[in-house]
């Protein structure tokens, strides 16, 4: 029992062990960074197209709240929710 005990602490203690940690933490970041980044992309570029109209659809307004959404959790910035407050102030229109 001692033994495992002791290889157990070695293994947990190891650079190695740390280094995959490391790793995988670094990929989740980057994927996050990555699908932020996306997010952020297709928000600014649609709530621009959207803002030069003078209102906005129901689907449109809602595909953007979907994208806004997820972006606003993973920590994204204040560039777009500028933007989604002007959307915000759109009128809907009806089709």
């Amino acid at each position: 029992m001692e033994i495992l005990i002791t290889s157990l602490a070695t293994v947990l203690a190891s650079g190695g062990l740390w280094t995959f940690l490391m790793k995988k933490t670094t990929k989740k970041d980057n994927l996050e960074e990555g699908v932020t980044a996306l997010l952020h992309d297709r928000i600014y570029h649609e709530c621009e197209k959207r803002l030069n109209q003078p209102d906005i659809s129901r689907d449109d307004y809602e595909n953007l709240q979907y994208l806004y959404k997820p972006y606003k959790e993973l920590g994204g910035n204040g560039t777009c929710e500028r933007l989604m407050s002007e959307i915000d102030k759109l009128p809907i229109r009806r089709n």
